[in-house]
């Protein structure tokens, strides 16, 4: 049985800036999630009883600073990441994968992959839109993805995370 010659997607610095720009966009990491799910609500609770218990003077609204600020804050990180792909704040690199991470977490599946560099990627859901040959899901990617492949991983300059990654089974990588 002969194998035939996999036909590979050239990734280019535009399409790696947008597939980066639309992870920390849509992706929403697990850890972040839980966060979210339970500190927003935690710190609200509160603060509507102490307005409440203030009969809504101006010092009962104190209590909601804290959630707006933490939210305000979150915000804020997303859009500096944002603004550093679009400077060019991010590194390409090849690296080693060593295992796929399979895991639940708040009734849904989480895949991640571990890197040999000790970088970890939580695998979104729909990835690489772009292409008309390997668009794939977490599962997919996942399928594809075997002990001891090389990859070309996309980091953030500033916080070195992982924010994409191409195996090179699938994608070449053309540095202008």
């Amino acid at each position: 049985m002969a194998f035939e010659k996999v036909e590979k997607d050239l990734l280019f610095d535009d399409i790696v800036w947008k597939d980066a720009k639309r992870y920390l966009r849509e992706h929403y990491p697990a850890k972040d999630h839980l966060l979210d799910d339970i500190l927003i609500p935690v710190l609200l609770i509160p603060a509507f009883f102490i307005l409440f218990l203030t009969h809504c003077a101006w010092y009962g609204w104190l209590g909601f600073l804290l959630p707006v600020a933490y939210s305000t804050f979150s915000i804020a990180a997303v859009i500096k990441k944002q603004k550093e792909i679009l400077n060019g704040g991010y590194i390409v690199d090849k690296d080693t994968l060593v295992s796929v991470s399979y895991k639940w977490f708040n009734r849904r599946e989480v895949i991640i992959l571990n890197f040999k560099s000790s970088a970890d990627w939580e695998v979104p859901y729909d990835n690489y839109k772009w292409s008309k040959t390997y668009r794939l899901t977490r599962k997919g990617v996942a399928n594809t993805s075997l002990q001891g492949d090389t990859f070309w991983i996309v980091r953030l300059k500033s916080s070195y995370d992982v924010v994409g990654a191409y195996n090179t089974k699938f994608f070449d990588y053309k540095n202008p």
